[in-house]
């Protein structure tokens, strides 16, 4: 009996530890955020919890029972032809009632199909306003598949919405929609080893690659130390040497307005609408994750874009800078911003705020080093200017200012550091346009410092090192672009790939770029290996 009562105790123990393993793997997995995503809850054979918009023509949106994956519900859906002027056709969603939580991950997965092959956004989306939180377009197979959508919370969201709709006139099929918490994506990312990397030239250097995702990573900084910032689309974020996190934002409204955050020592500089027409700048401390406003609020206005309208050319894509653009050294930043009658460069020494520049032109994209700011001023054409702490002095003239470098040319990307400045020039050998090329203004001198023939942008500095985006037949065999850099002597393609690159950052050392890959645009971050 003693036997028997023992055996029947250990029987119990090891459903209750069956149990106990059970509860720990659905706590891990997380509650499911989706309201009947397996469409077994209908009325009138209609799916509750679920809504159509119905934007387009010839309709359909029927449940089926019964004939789905593992013998499940599913909706088909979508408009046989789209409304005149529409991009997208029926929007098939739910409202969102689980708050999600800031930095926290989530992972929502589906099934889909379409006789079609047709493809299909899905989306979460913050509502009042509404904005896009996460977004991946999918292309459908004929074949039921299992799909992923990755969503990284900046801030607690309660109004939001799960969306799904094609992209073109036709029907899909939905099925088994789930949207979990994911701890795994929650933790902080596994360190990155740096791979080998090879320059065109033969020089050996350490390549992090620090994102791997679906959404495009661009725009990036890096500080003296290796950290990192970024844009993604629209939020900002940034590696601080071990993992990857997002900078809270109040609102991501308008955030094409605020692109280009800058970091230095470890603080970043960005701007951020703030709804009624306004703005702030703020300082966010990576060490702390704090984030401060600095000043109060300026007048909202949406600046110019590509070379004739004013807007920063990011070279190898089409997406410009804005004209909002920050640049921080230390705790003290410079920007931009509209005076009522046109934009000028303003100054916050860490203390009190000075405007740099007061006349009826335009000025533009300040680079901040060491208390002297350079800038880009719009007279008709574009040219690079240079306040010392005192004064404004011109470093390319315009054609009545003889005697300065190509004073007819175009000049609007630019770097300063410790009183030297790089910009890009056109480039007119025998007064015929060959594009542009990167030259160095030092000590009141100028010079070429690329000697391509065809168009070279977006320089940055730090001490030695120039960097820049290069593109044309004499700069790479397969004529994409590439980033190339100057060590004082010699010019190397340090990309030296075969896909497009844009050029981010140097400092200390340091490189940041980002590059396009099979998936999306990619942050990579480069240091010469030690010889």
């Amino acid at each position: 009996m003693k036997d028997q009562i023992l055996k029947w105790n250990a029987g119990i123990l090891r459903v209750a530890i069956s149990i106990l393993f059970l509860t720990l793997l659905i706590h891990a997995a997380g509650e499911n955020l989706i309201k009947n995503g397996d469409f077994s809850a209908a009325l009138n054979n209609v799916p509750a919890e679920w809504a159509l918009n119905p934007y387009g023509e010839e309709c359909e949106y029927t449940l089926i029972k019964g004939q789905g994956p593992e013998n499940k519900n599913f909706v088909r859906w979508g408009a046989k032809k789209l409304a005149p002027g529409a991009a997208n056709g029926s929007m098939l969603f739910q409202t969102g009632t689980a708050a999600l939580k800031a930095g926290t991950a989530y992972k929502m997965v589906f099934q889909a199909r379409s006789s079609s092959n047709m493809s299909i956004i899905a989306k979460i989306q913050k509502t009042a306003p509404y904005q896009d939180t996460a977004k991946k377009k999918i292309d459908l197979t004929q074949n039921w598949e299992q799909y992923e959508l990755i969503i990284s919370a900046s801030e607690d969201m309660t109004a939001y919405r799960i969306c799904f709709f094609p992209t073109v006139s036709g029907i899909a099929e939905l099925a088994c929609i789930e949207m979990r918490e994911d701890q795994n994506l929650a933790k902080p990312a596994a360190k990155i080893e740096p791979r080998e990397h090879t320059s065109a030239n033969g020089v050996k250097w350490k390549l992090w690659q620090l994102t791997d995702d679906d959404s495009d990573d661009w725009a990036p900084s890096v500080d003296e130390n290796g950290n990192c910032v970024w844009f993604a689309g629209t939020e900002h974020r940034y590696w601080d040497g071990s993992a990857m996190r997002t900078i809270p934002q109040i609102q991501n409204k308008l955030s094409w307005h605020c692109l280009g955050a800058y970091i230095s020592k470890g603080k970043i500089a960005l701007r951020e609408y703030l709804g009624d027409e306004k703005f702030g700048i703020f300082i966010f401390d990576i060490k702390t994750g704090k984030k401060e406003r600095i000043l109060a609020d300026f007048p909202y206005q949406p600046g110019p874009r590509g070379h004739k309208g004013g807007g920063r050319p990011l070279g190898p894509d089409s997406n410009d800078w804005y004209s909002y653009w920050i640049s921080i050294d230390g705790e003290e930043i410079a920007f931009c911003s509209f005076d009522g009658n046109d934009y000028e460069i303003y100054y916050w020494n860490g203390k009190k705020l000075q405007q740099i520049t007061d006349n009826d032109f335009d000025d533009y994209f300040p680079v901040l080093s060491k208390g002297q700011i350079s800038y880009a001023q719009r007279r008709g054409i574009f040219k690079i200017n240079l306040w010392d702490g005192k004064k404004n002095i011109r470093l390319t003239g315009w054609s009545t200012n003889a005697g300065r470098l190509d004073d007819d040319n175009v000049q609007v990307d630019h770097f300063l550091d410790n009183g030297r400045v790089a910009f890009a020039t056109m480039y007119l050998p025998n007064d015929n346009f060959k594009g542009y090329n990167i030259a160095l203004w030092e000590n009141g001198e100028f010079k070429y410092i690329s000697k391509f023939s065809f168009v070279n942008l977006r320089p940055v500095m730090s001490g030695n090192l120039i960097g820049w985006s290069g593109w044309g037949k004499n700069n790479t065999a397969t004529s994409k672009w590439q980033v190339y850099i100057w060590d004082g002597q010699n010019i190397d393609n340090l990309s030296n790939n075969d896909e497009v690159n844009g050029f981010g950052g140097v400092n200390n050392g340091w490189v940041a770029w980002y590059g396009q890959t099979a998936r999306s645009k990619e942050i990579f971050l480069a240091r010469r290996a030690k010889e």
